[in-house]
C-alpha cells in the first residue's frame, strides 16, 4: 500500500493534504474497483468531511458544471471544484464515483442518490463538492 500512496503523492505534487491520512481509504478505493482518475477527487472530499470543516454530519452534494452559479455559491458553506475533464462524459463518470463512495462510506451525508442516474446531472464538465451546514 505505500507504494501506491507513494505514487500517488508524486502524481500529485500539489494535494492540499498529506496522501497518507488516507492510508485506509486507498484500500477502499482498490477494492471498489474505482478509477484512479477519481482518486484526487475522493480524497479531497474525503479529507474536507473528515478533517477541514469543523461540523459533524455536514451533508455534501457533487455536481458537474461548467461554471456554479451565484445562487449555487449562495446555498452553500463550501464550494470547491474537485475535477476538471476535457470531455463531459469523464466528469460525469468522476462524479458518480465520488457520489458512489462518499454514499458508501458517509451514510447519510450524500445528498445525492447513489443508484439514480439523475443524481449525476451532466451540466459541465468540472465536478465541485458542495458542503452544507444542514440538510
Amino acid at each position: 500500500m505505500d507504494d501506491v500512496i507513494a505514487r500517488f503523492a508524486e502524481q500529485n505534487p500539489d494535494l492540499p493534504f498529506e496522501a497518507a491520512n488516507h492510508r485506509e481509504a486507498f484500500g477502499r478505493l482498490i477494492e471498489m474497483g474505482i478509477d484512479p482518475r477519481s482518486w484526487r477527487a475522493i480524497l479531497t472530499v474525503r479529507q474536507e468531511l473528515m478533517y477541514s470543516l469543523p461540523m459533524q454530519g455536514m451533508p455534501v452534494r457533487i455536481l458537474c458544471l461548467d461554471h456554479p452559479t451565484d445562487d449555487i455559491l449562495k446555498m452553500s458553506l463550501k464550494t470547491i471544484e474537485i475535477y476538471h475533464a476535457e470531455e463531459r462524459d469523464e466528469a460525469v463518470e468522476v462524479c458518480k464515483d465520488v457520489v458512489g463512495y462518499v454514499a458508501r462510506h458517509f451514510p447519510g451525508r450524500c445528498l445525492n442518490k447513489r443508484d439514480s442516474e439523475s443524481s449525476v446531472l451532466a451540466l459541465g464538465n468540472k465536478v465541485y463538492a458542495m458542503f452544507f451546514a444542514d440538510r
